[in-house]
């Protein structure tokens, strides 16, 4: 069984996967689509481990402090160093087996084409 959870607030192939986090929170990105309001992410974590929020705090950080400045448009950001981008709730879903993970996979991939920003899952 994989060990992979979804968090959607988040596609990348499997060859591209990246560990983040250091020694203290390790976490790989298996997935991940940044669309223009939302983004979805499969991540593995540590067996026996599920602080998703402090993993989801250390990419808001690292994203806003390496992004350039965006136009805030919703006055509930204004006032705090969020990027129009972020949610602040998110759900989890513990991937149960392979057929599981390559659903969650294919929903990534197809995101953009729903949402109308792309013509087909390969662009």
């Amino acid at each position: 069984m994989r060990e992979n959870c979804t968090s959607g607030i988040a596609p990348g192939a499997p060859g591209n996967r990246r560990s983040y986090g250091g020694e203290r929170l390790p976490f790989r990105f298996d997935a991940v689509v940044i669309l223009p309001d939302h983004l979805h992410a499969i991540w593995t974590l540590p067996t026996g481990d599920d602080d998703f929020s402090e993993r989801w705090r250390l990419v808001k950080y690292r994203f806003f402090y390496r992004s350039p400045p965006t136009d805030v448009t919703r006055r509930s950001l204004a006032a705090k160093p969020e990027k129009g981008l972020w949610q602040r709730r998110f759900w989890e879903h513990c991937i149960r087996d392979d057929a599981d993970f390559a659903r969650h996979l294919d929903y990534l991939h197809y995101n953009p084409v729903r949402h109308g920003l792309a013509g087909r899952a390969a662009d």
